[in-house]
């Protein structure tokens, strides 16, 4: 219901609350590469907000992931 509302702050808000990945090392493969880094936050759009290996920024949608893996 929170989603047919337009509540998407409220929706992040409540899916971080639950995630076990942020601050978290992982291995993200996409279509066209696998990067390792660390989940900084997701952003307004869902997006995840990740810092690779190399030290950069990235802004990854949900819907170009094809695997998460979390590293221990």
């Amino acid at each position: 219901m929170l989603f047919l509302r337009g509540k998407y702050r409220d929706i992040i808000d409540a899916w971080k609350r639950k995630s076990n990945i942020l601050g978290r090392k992982v291995e993200v493969k996409t279509y066209s590469e696998t990067l390792v880094g660390e989940v900084l936050d997701v952003d307004e759009l869902g997006r995840l907000i990740f810092k690779d290996n190399s030290g950069n920024i990235l802004n990854i949608n949900v819907g170009n992931v094809d695997k998460l893996r979390i590293h221990e």
